[in-house]
């Protein structure tokens, strides 16, 4: 073919779908110029932490053999990392704001100060949703076929729900209708329909960066953070929802009874799923954290590694990294105590934990992203920025739209009820 016909726009939509050229993109361990390197390893974590809770999660739905068993586990110390990987989508909207808040900064920079919406919000969707409705589709018509067990008519429901709901998850709103989340198509998508939800709202906030810099960014930042901290403490005050050590997890959804029987009405975690879980103006908190350390990433200079030997710069780098570290583990390990305890905690302090854990936690993973820019990373941004990390970050997306369905198929089609034990 003539030389002008080669790079058509046909020509580069079929090549998306080179075997040999997706293969060689994937594994290429190299880090492009301008980004941060931290970032993949932060992703890949994350991602093995999502799939970690749900391998403890998913077998409820054919049923456990030793559940009261299973309940003392909740108390011991180390299963306080399984009991909490909700956190792990917190990561996730740091990472997404952050770079949200960089990539788009230095468009509006190379523009002129200008943003084209229509693209913005379309790169976004062509981006997501072609993997996402493939993924719907199998699961829709396909997946009942793979798996023949009298656990499957019983027990899986969503795949005939999303018969009924699949639009909401195309238009993003699968978080809001069906109002409860175990009746949702695709239960695990909840993420994505935040994510875009708080992706719409984002050059609001862009733009008042953008024109008057961090003064106004701290203003607008500000106003939503109070905003969501104070509905995400209204809701939970005034459902009284409640932390009890004798049950297994009531905070998320790792004991929600709906997985036995259904979605239910009366759930308490059910009821805390659909109104605080999966609810962006109570989870957009760490997405905001993440806006901010975008903004500081795009404007701040890169800190040469040689200022750490500076005893001021290493002081202050070592005071960030205790208080990360503080705020790192106190929501994972800050209810250790009432599962040792046969009584509530008090109405104040449920509320509390609610409003401010996911909070913490994302302000300890943006100073980790941000020192391991500002060169203060040492070890720990060497390791995860590793480049063995970056093959696997690009996966991570379909990790997260195809784990659950593996797991579906690999303990529904068991014949016995799973025997729960530390490493099994």
């Amino acid at each position: 073919y003539p030389e002008r016909h080669r790079d058509t726009w046909y020509n580069r939509a079929v090549r998306c779908f080179s075997l040999q050229r997706n293969v060689l993109f994937v594994l290429d361990p190299k880090h492009s110029t301008g980004t941060v390197p931290c970032l993949h390893g932060i992703r890949v974590f994350s991602m093995a932490w999502i799939i970690l809770g749900h391998t403890y999660l998913w077998p409820q739905f054919v049923g456990c053999a030793n559940l009261r068993e299973m309940s003392k586990m909740t108390s011991q110390f180390s299963f306080q990392v399984v009991l909490n990987s909700t956190f792990s989508v917190d990561s996730f909207f740091v990472l997404s704001g952050m770079l949200v808040m960089f990539w788009t900064l230095r468009r509006v920079d190379s523009d002129g100060g200008s943003i084209s919406l229509v693209r913005f919000y379309a790169h976004r969707f062509l981006r997501l949703t072609p993997a996402y409705m493939f993924v719907l589709m199998l699961w829709t018509n396909l997946v009942q076929y793979w798996i023949q067990v009298p656990a499957w008519k019983s027990n899986m429901e969503d795949h005939r729900v999303c018969d009924s709901y699949w639009w909401t998850n195309i238009l993003y709103i699968n978080n809001f209708y069906p109002p409860y989340l175990t009746g949702s198509c695709l239960g695990w998508t909840w993420y994505l329909a935040l994510d875009m939800q708080f992706y719409v709202i984002s050059p609001m906030v862009i733009m008042v960066a953008y024109r008057f810099g961090s003064r106004g960014l701290s203003i607008i930042i500000g106003v939503l953070m109070c905003s969501s901290l104070l509905a995400t403490a209204l809701v939970v005050h005034f459902s009284n929802f409640q932390i009890d050590g004798s049950l297994l997890l009531i905070n998320d959804i790792f004991t929600d009874q709906s997985l036995y029987n259904g979605p239910s009405r009366t759930s308490t975690s059910n009821t805390y799923n659909s109104s605080v879980f999966d609810k962006p103006y109570c989870r957009i908190a760490p997405y905001l954290v993440g806006l901010c350390i975008g903004f500081m990433v795009r404007r701040l200079p890169t800190v040469s590694t040689t200022s750490f030997s500076k005893a001021p710069a290493r002081w202050f780098a070592l005071l960030g990294w205790a208080v990360a570290l503080i705020l790192l583990v106190s929501p994972i390990y800050g209810l250790y105590g009432t599962y040792h305890r046969e009584d509530q905690l008090s109405n104040l302090a449920t509320v509390f934990y609610y409003t401010f854990s996911r909070l913490s936690w994302a302000l300890g993973v943006g100073w980790l992203i941000l020192a391991c820019f500002a060169g203060y990373g040492g070890y720990i941004n060497s390791f995860f920025s590793h480049g063995i990390w970056l093959p696997l970050s690009r996966l991570t997306f379909s990790a997260y739209l195809v784990h659950p369905i593996i797991l579906y198929l690999l303990f529904l089609g068991l014949e016995m009820p799973v025997y729960y034990t530390n490493v099994s």
